[in-house]
């Protein structure tokens, strides 16, 4: 084999290894120097410098045994493939060489005989099985990469069924943020009016208990000038009783004068004196009756006016109770009213709560969401699919050279033998 092709051969598997292996790890120093010894010796042996391309041959082929040794997991078909190669290398150089110092000869020329059988040649036998040999390293290649192409389409397919997973997620997401935004809104709206409530209740009821002080107060003052007619009412009983006493007092006195002067008008009945005193006292007991009557006509008038004083006084403690008792209803109703509005009260904290829980949870799904947006935009910067898809077509057109290569080696050896077959002289 000609070394430009063997270096050509080397450098398209090379090519063709080094996308696969950058997916799956670093390549191992000692193969880049195994590598470059052995493009080395293949240019010392094209400059006819066969003894140190032998050298180099047999360094690239330490190389390859020490990344064998090293890295046992690291393309263990390529380093096999490669520390062959340059075996055989080796073993054809070494054969060569020391035949070339001590070449044949020319005797004296012999007179033509009938040529030999044919023999095969065993440079080309060695040849044909070194084609062959390479030829299945290239196919085990081949279905390696067709297995790696499988694995690669298989992880292909996974990531896009894990992508359109994510997307829905995604989508389901933010269905679930754009309900829960609305659901907050709307009790963000309900919460609000049932504030209003309770700050117009509060408003009723700082309403109503200034309008209960008022009440009080009025009740107190209703209560004192209650007690402040019934004082003066008990004075103006008290008072007209003692007039009353003493008008009883004076007219026994003037009953027992009257007698007196009864007894002196009979005595002193013959006189005329005694008529005179008693017309003076007629007169003045007229007088008496008068003032009498005038004071029971007084007596009569205060206990009248007693009477209308207390009738008055219990018609307006009378409004007043009612009042009192229209007022204590309206401050039953009003408590009840406050009472009542407690449930709202809880209800407007429950609403709290679950905004609160509807906060939180917005929270997690803002979380959530932002991971899948991370995800998904790691996802589009490192678009496996897209490189994978790249890989795979780089991939299909290295194994079409590879196969076109194949189908060359199997041409020339197919070439060889029908050329060996037709001239089995040829060497």
């Amino acid at each position: 084999m000609k070394p430009g092709y063997l270096r050509f051969l080397i450098c398209g598997f090379c090519a063709i290894l080094a996308g696969h292996y950058t997916a799956t790890a670093q390549t191992p120093p000692e193969h880049m120097e195994a590598y470059v010894l052995l493009i080395k010796a293949e240019q010392e042996e094209q400059a006819g410098r066969e003894v140190e391309a032998l050298g180099l041959y047999r360094q690239a082929a330490e190389r390859y045994q020490e990344v064998a040794r090293q890295y046992p997991h690291w393309q263990p078909d390529v380093v096999r493939y490669r520390l062959a190669h340059t075996q055989n290398q080796i073993t054809r150089l070494e054969r060569k060489t020391p035949a070339d110092p001590a070449a044949p000869s020319e005797g004296p020329s012999t007179p033509a005989a009938t040529p030999p059988p044919a023999l095969p040649d065993p440079l080309l036998e060695e040849k044909l099985e070194q084609f062959r040999e390479e030829k299945s390293l290239l196919e085990l290649a081949i279905e390696e990469l067709e297995n790696e192409r499988a694995v690669l389409l298989e992880k292909n397919a996974g990531w896009e069924k894990e992508k359109a997973i994510w997307e829905r997620k995604l989508a389901a997401a933010e269905k679930r943020q754009a309900a829960a935004d609305t659901s907050k809104k709307q009790l963000e709206a309900e919460l609000e009016a049932r504030q209003q409530q309770v700050q117009a209740l509060e408003a009723d009821k700082e309403q109503l208990a200034a309008r209960g002080a008022e009440v009080d107060a009025l009740l107190e003052r209703a209560a004192q000038e209650l007690r402040s007619h019934q004082e003066q009412r008990q004075v103006d009983m008290e008072r007209n009783q003692r007039e009353r006493e003493a008008w009883e007092s004076e007219r026994a006195v003037w009953e027992q004068d009257r007698q007196a002067l009864a007894a002196a008008m009979r005595d002193l009945e013959s006189t005329r004196e005694l008529q005179a005193t008693h017309e003076r006292l007629t007169g003045a007991w007229e007088s008496l009756k008068e003032q009498a009557a005038a004071l029971s006509n007084h007596i009569a008038r205060l206990e009248v006016a007693a009477r209308d004083a207390q009738q008055a006084a219990q018609a307006e403690r009378k409004e007043w109770t009612a009042e009192q008792k229209r007022l204590n209803a309206e401050i039953h109703a009003l408590k009840q009213t406050v009472d009542s509005q407690q449930g709202e009260l809880v209800r407007v904290r429950d609403l709290r709560a679950t905004i609160r829980a509807l906060e939180k949870d917005k929270k997690d799904l803002g979380r959530e969401i932002e991971a899948l947006n991370r995800a998904i935009t790691t996802a589009r910067q490192n678009d496996e699919a897209v490189r994978l898809r790249a890989q795979n077509a780089v991939l299909l057109e290295e194994l079409r050279v590879f196969r076109a290569h194949v189908a060359g080696l199997e041409q020339r050896i197919r070439e060889s033998e029908r050329e060996r077959v037709l001239n089995p002289a040829t060497p």
